[in-house]
Parts: structure tokens; C-alpha cells; sequence
């Protein structure tokens, strides 16, 4: 039986990488494997044993910690560590489960941390049920997630925009647990911070490089994304059946 779920660190930085593993130690199912400098040395460590999840600083000298991607066993999983933040899209183009920005928080590191132990320890599926909303007092309601438009990182909570009577509601939910529960062939995370029903867009107006607009079926409601959702956007409409996030 596995008794610990293993992790490497990554970061050219002593100080972040030792603040990482303190804030760690906390967790006693965790447990911290090795702690390296760059790509080269987390390489050389790869070759020797490979961790459940590596927490990857994205740059450092040499080489970006993307390029380690190809490196990882299948299972491992990623959560990028950086103080850039237009790392973001491309950390999740990559399969990363988490992006944590420098210096880490406590409570942040928290959340990242339960929603990928808990599928091992707990035993239970991780994501939200069918029809289910966890909304800001931490209780269930009942809802139809094929009346959810779109879902927006609000801070900690996550604003979801529902059609029916064009309602919406702040969730407890993070965007990765939502990317978990709802149907890939319905939703795509087109941002770091934005999942959008692409089965009701019924227009999209693309006003400029940085202003387009997305029409819903059945309601008035558009909304309004920049230049870099566009334009994945955009990738996902010219290939509807790919089921790709």
C-alpha cells in the first residue's frame, strides 16, 4: 500500500524551494523526495525516481521549466511555481493541474493540495456531482450545468453565469474542480481564469484584436474576452470535436 504521496521541487531559488517544503511538512501524507536547482538536475533526479506530483518553477537558468514536461511518467502531475504570471495559459496548455504564484500562500497551496490528494486518499471521485453548485456559504444547491453560459476566477471563488433568467452565483468551487466535473465536449477553459459553454455560444463578434464578444442561445447576455481567449477560442470553434480543454 502506498504510504505517501511523493513530491520533487524544482526552483533555482534555495530560499523558495525550502519555504515550499516547510509549508509541506504540514501535510503528513506528503512527502518531499528531492529538492533541485534546474531542468538539468530535476533530469538527472527523474532518471532515478519519479514523483507523484513536482511543484516546477517555470524560469530559471538554462532551460524553462516547461521543457521538463517531456521528462515526467504519465501520472505525475504538475504544478507550476512562479512569480510570472503570463505563464498561466501556457502552464495549462501543458497539463498542469495548478499555477501558484511566488511567494506561496498557505492557505492557496491548501486548496491545490486537496483537490489532487484527495482522490487518493479519500477514495471518492474528485469534482462536483451531476447537477450540483457549491455556492458561497459552502452549501449545495441544485442546478443544470447546461444552463451554465460561462464560470470566471473571482479571487478564491469562481462567478458562474447561468441563462435561465440570466442569474449568476459566486462558488466555493475553484476553476479546476469545475474543469473536473463539467462535460469536456461541452466546456473549455479558453483562459486562466475563464470556462465558457461553447454549446451555447450561438455568435461570436470579433470586434478587434482586443475586443470580442460572445452571444448565448436563448438569452441576451454576450460576453466580453481579450485577445488571448479569442484566439483560443477561436482554435476550439474551428475543431468542435476535439475533446481537448
Amino acid at each position: 500500500m502506498k504510504s505517501a504521496f511523493t513530491v520533487l521541487i524544482v526552483d533555482d531559488e534555495p530560499l523558495a524551494r525550502s519555504m515550499l517544503a516547510s509549508l509541506l511538512e504540514e501535510y503528513p501524507e506528503i512527502e518531499v523526495i528531492g529538492k533541485v536547482g534546474n531542468v538539468a538536475e530535476a533530469r538527472a533526479f527523474l532518471l532515478q525516481k519519479i514523483p507523484d506530483l513536482i511543484f516546477l518553477d517555470v524560469q530559471m537558468p538554462g532551460e524553462l521549466g516547461t521543457e521538463l514536461r517531456h521528462y515526467l511518467g504519465p501520472a505525475t502531475r504538475i504544478v507550476f511555481v512562479t512569480a510570472y504570471e503570463q505563464y498561466a495559459l501556457k502552464a495549462f496548455d501543458i497539463g498542469a493541474v495548478d499555477y501558484l504564484l511566488k511567494p506561496v500562500d498557505a492557505a492557496r497551496l491548501a486548496v491545490t493540495l486537496e483537490r489532487i490528494i484527495n482522490p487518493f486518499s479519500a477514495g471518492e471521485p474528485a469534482g462536483l456531482g451531476e447537477g450540483e453548485f457549491m455556492n458561497e456559504g459552502g452549501q449545495l444547491a441544485r442546478i443544470s450545468t447546461s444552463d451554465i453560459l460561462w464560470i470566471e476566477a473571482q479571487q478564491n471563488y469562481t462567478f458562474v453565469q447561468f441563462g435561465h433568467q440570466e442569474k449568476s452565483r459566486l462558488s466555493n468551487q475553484s476553476m479546476f474542480e469545475w474543469e473536473g466535473a463539467l462535460s469536456a465536449q461541452r466546456f473549455r477553459r479558453i483562459s486562466r481564469s475563464l470556462i465558457i459553454q461553447v454549446a451555447r455560444i450561438k455568435t461570436v463578434s470579433w470586434q478587434s484584436r482586443d475586443e470580442t464578444f460572445v452571444h448565448f442561445d436563448e438569452t441576451h447576455l454576450q460576453l466580453q474576452i481579450g485577445r488571448t481567449a479569442a484566439a483560443r477560442l477561436k482554435a476550439v470553434l474551428s475543431h468542435p470535436s476535439s475533446s481537448e480543454a
